[in-house]
């Protein structure tokens, strides 16, 4: 059982924190030192409930929040999950869960068995200023969570994260390739040079008024984002 929560400031960043605790249904602890956070260039995420989600975003080398989302859309995970993610590019949080619903939080989100206590110690609190306001309510809302519920303890983690939004600059035309497209899904690979980049052609493909979606070796221009992700493909014009 778990109890997930994210604190954001505005502007400043974002707290995600978790307790370390897992345990069944009928209560018995497994173990109190879970690690239920993934840390990645353009992304922090939580997950409440079936951590392989975590173990197979780690496999997937997922470097951003799209990136995330876009993992989520192509599984059909058997067991419930909540997932909540922080945004570095974009400066956003959100949570979704295995049915797909999806909420954005401007200011915290709370997950998990212990949610209801969580949230409601972040209503009465004041809204943090800084970071460290931020990571101090976290951690007292988290600890306060895991002696309401029995079935939320163990061993706190968390990751703090700042946004990225001065630092996304493209770097344009760098020529590539698509290497691989799935029309059910929008997804896609972009080879550049010797390397290959996942994209989301629903969010980054300007095919322009002809082109509805990217062909199979059509040759186009890539622009990357400092954290290495992909921003825009195009189609390369002679």
């Amino acid at each position: 059982m778990t109890i997930i929560i994210g604190v954001r400031v505005p502007q400043k960043g974002a707290v995600v924190m978790a307790d370390g605790q897992v345990c069944d249904l009928d209560g018995r602890v497994w173990t109190s030192s879970a690690t239920k956070l993934l840390r990645m260039p353009g992304a922090i995420v939580a997950v409440a409930g079936n951590l392989m989600v975590l173990d197979e975003l780690k496999m997937a080398k997922v470097q951003t929040a799209e990136a995330v989302k876009g993992h989520l859309r192509e599984k059909n995970y058997a067991c419930d999950y909540h997932l909540i993610c922080y945004d570095n590019v974009r400066d956003e949080m959100w949570s979704i869960n295995n049915e797909g619903f999806a909420t954005e939080h401007p200011y915290w989100a709370a997950e998990g068995i212990g949610a209801p206590y969580a949230a409601g110690a972040l209503m009465i609190s004041a809204a943090p200023h800084t970071l460290e306001d931020a990571f101090n309510l976290a951690k007292q809302v988290v600890q306060a969570t895991c002696k309401l519920n029995q079935r939320c303890g163990g061993k706190a983690h968390w990751h703090i994260g700042t946004p990225l939004l001065d630092g996304v600059k493209k770097r344009f035309d760098f020529q590539g390739v698509i290497a691989a497209y799935n029309h059910r899904t929008a997804l896609g690979k972009v080879r550049v040079g010797k390397r290959t980049f996942d994209f989301d052609a629903a969010a980054c493909f300007d095919g322009g008024r002809t082109a509805s979606a990217p062909k199979l070796k059509m040759k186009v221009l890539v622009d990357f984002s400092e954290t290495g992700s992909v921003v825009a493909v195009r189609p390369q014009r002679h």
